[in-house]
């Protein structure tokens, strides 16, 4: 870390670590305004294919940068080495649309980990989209009717097959 601007602390305990064994896909988030106007809490947790969130570990850090959150989930990368666990190596992250969480995840994982948004911040972002476009009313029920279709889904593999039906649908291929 080049500053104090960088700086995290991050809280875990063995337990929370331990969720971090077989990772296939890691969430992350962060929330401002929670402790003092300049204090962002950051939490990493472990996602289930069944849908739980395992906590691995949570993080104070002085503002939402790559860097801060970079230096989190290193420290994660290498405590789980030390303790024998093998390298986090998650394929997808679910996080919400901020850049610095994002180029983080790629600056530690690399291309291959697949970075997917959450159900709030997709209907978020939906909703300043049918905004911006003037979508009618009734095409925006259909489309919000979708997303509710995929945040419904029992466990990943049918989130998955109806995400390729929605993409589908909206992109005139079916």
């Amino acid at each position: 870390m080049s500053s104090v601007e960088d700086f995290a602390a991050i809280f875990t305990s063995p337990r929370m670590l331990r969720n971090l064994r077989g990772a296939r896909a890691l969430g992350i988030d962060t929330t401002f305004n929670v402790l003092h106007a300049r204090t962002v809490l950051c939490v990493v947790c472990k996602l289930t294919k069944k849908g739980a969130a395992k906590p691995v570990a949570l993080a104070l850090l002085q503002s939402e940068s790559a860097i801060s959150v970079k230096h989190v989930l290193e420290q994660l990368k290498h405590v789980s080495t030390l303790l024998d666990f093998n390298e986090p190596d998650p394929a997808d992250m679910v996080m919400d649309g901020s850049s610095a969480l994002h180029r983080a995840a790629m600056d530690t994982y690399g291309g291959a980990v697949r970075i997917i948004s959450c159900y709030f911040h997709v209907t978020q972002q939906a909703r300043k989209i049918k905004m911006e476009c003037g979508l009618p009313t009734y095409l925006w029920k259909t489309v919000k009717t979708d997303i509710e279709a995929l945040a419904d889904s029992w466990d990943r593999e049918e989130w998955l097959r109806l995400r390729v039906l929605f993409m589908a649908k909206w992109r005139g291929t079916t």
